[in-house]
């Protein structure tokens, strides 16, 4: 009987080891406390723990919803993907991290100075920090022809992917007039009206910009003021 059972343990063992491997989805009660740009601290651009300790790790709370977003400001992370039925404005000082999921969702009509609605927007004087804790990176894809993070306010972003839908065209990041956008990481791509589109002050530190386009000018970045560029990569983007 032993030998029997030892038999089958055996087998079942040999089975496991022929499974293909299968992708592991962090859950909620795996995420760590950690600092806004990720996993682990990194000192990019002007985010340097050791000159500013509102940089050091943050205790976060789960954010458990999949149809909607916080209201209040806080450090939330996801635990499951998000699709939205219409735009979502962060209240002031929301820190989100995506923790390797996904928010989807359509933008609103565009205004009279173009993109006036977004999917994501800041609204004016509030700042709004994206990061992702996750090596699979989670992303903010947005299904219309709309822009995805419009900002009259203040857009920091650590981490995560900005990106359009297979069968939607629209801008990554559009920054109104006198606004600012951080980028010290993450992915901005798949964007085929330009992936960032400039009018206020833009500093690059770190990240990727690539695989946008746009019909005239600008695929990876158009710029109509001030853009700061001292880290990351513009790569492969076509007008």
């Amino acid at each position: 009987m032993k030998k029997k059972i030892l038999s089958i343990l055996l087998t079942l063992c040999m089975v496991l080891t022929l499974m293909p491997a299968m992708p592991v989805r962090v859950s909620a009660d795996d995420h760590t406390d950690h600092c806004i740009c990720g996993a682990s601290h990194t000192i990019v651009g002007d985010h340097n723990a050791e000159k500013k300790p509102s940089n050091e790790e943050k205790s976060w709370t789960a954010w458990n919803t999949d149809n909607s977003l916080p209201t209040t400001a806080g450090y939330y992370y996801l635990t499951t993907d998000v699709t939205l039925s219409s735009s979502w404005s962060p209240a002031n000082g929301t820190v989100l991290c995506l923790n390797g999921h996904t928010i989807t969702g359509p933008g609103d009509a565009e205004g009279a100075e173009g993109a006036e609605g977004g999917f994501i927007k800041v609204n004016p004087t509030y700042t709004f920090t994206l990061t992702d804790c996750q090596e699979n990176e989670g992303k903010i894809e947005i299904t219309n022809d709309k822009t995805c993070i419009y900002s009259r306010g203040t857009f920091n972003m650590y981490g995560g992917s900005i990106e359009h839908t297979n069968s939607a065209t629209g801008t990554g990041v559009w920054v109104r007039t006198d606004k600012t956008f951080n980028m010290y990481g993450g992915k901005i791509t798949n964007n085929s009206l330009c992936g960032v589109c400039n009018f206020g002050t833009f500093h690059m530190y770190g990240g990727k910009i690539t695989g946008n386009s746009a019909a005239d000018k600008g695929g990876g970045v158009n710029n109509f003021e001030r853009f700061y560029m001292s880290g990351g990569s513009i790569t492969q983007n076509t007008a």
